[in-house]
């Protein structure tokens, strides 16, 4: 089975899941531990998965149809992730340096469901059960609130704390690392071609391109310093690390 698995959330993986699934002969599963995602299990008071529907979620991957999933870290427990691990043969690691972008690109839509109601979550692709931009017309243009530098605060050191862990565990496996800054850039068609290669998959059509495209990423330019009133503050004040 092969795992892409992303360190955070905003870390890219989900171009990179529709990049693949669309334009190769490999077809990854999104998410099946996310309540989000997968309609079939149910949220806990922390809405994250319960316990018992992460284990049906396991006996699922057992006979799945799929080449693999899409898994974020924190969506299960350490102990869980771990047996993810075990019985993946090929990881895709992708994670995202700028903690700080991270912080503030899920900002963006947590606090934009917090005014509207309105969740804007895999927005891209109505066939996916998500929704165009088109639905949401002022997601790029309503000003959100200050973003709570506790929220910063938390995603360095959730990261600080875990992030050896899970190299620890991808060591063990057949692993492609991806950085999400060295990703979109100026290479990221050999980017993708390496990625290819490294999965043993053959790229079909060239519809990768709009989903790696920086006109296509979830949260458009400098977008979210325009939007979020303290954003500018924030990076002045934490850097670029």
């Amino acid at each position: 089975m092969i795992l892409l698995f992303g360190t955070t959330p905003r870390c890219g993986s989900t171009s990179i899941n529709k990049s693949l699934n669309r334009s190769t002969d490999i077809n990854i599963l999104v998410e099946p531990f996310n309540p989000d995602s997968n309609k079939h299990i149910k949220k806990g008071s922390d809405n994250l998965i319960v316990r018992e529907d992460i284990e049906s979620v396991f006996d699922t991957l057992k006979n799945m149809p799929y080449s693999g999933i899409k898994h974020l870290a924190y969506q299960i427990p350490m102990s869980d992730l771990q047996r993810l691990f075990d019985i993946t043969h090929k990881v895709v690691f992708i994670h995202r340096e700028d903690q700080l972008e991270v912080a503030l690109s899920e900002w963006m839509s947590v606090n934009y469901k917090q005014k509207t109601g309105h969740s804007f979550w895999n927005e891209w692709d109505k066939a996916e059960g998500g929704h165009t931009k088109k639905d949401f017309l002022d997601f790029h243009t309503l000003m959100r609130d200050p973003m709570p530098i506790g929220l910063v605060n938390h995603k360095y050191k959730l990261l600080n704390k875990n992030l050896k862990i899970y190299r620890r565990m991808a060591q063990r496996k057949q692993t492609y690392y991806i950085t999400y800054e060295k990703w979109y850039d100026e290479n990221v068609q050999a980017n993708f071609l390496g990625l290819c290669n490294f999965l043993g998959c053959h790229i079909k059509n060239n519809q990768w391109k709009k989903f790696l495209s920086p006109a296509d990423k979830f949260n458009l330019g400098n977008i979210k310093y325009e939007l979020i009133p303290n954003a500018t503050e924030l990076r002045n004040t934490i850097g670029n690390n």
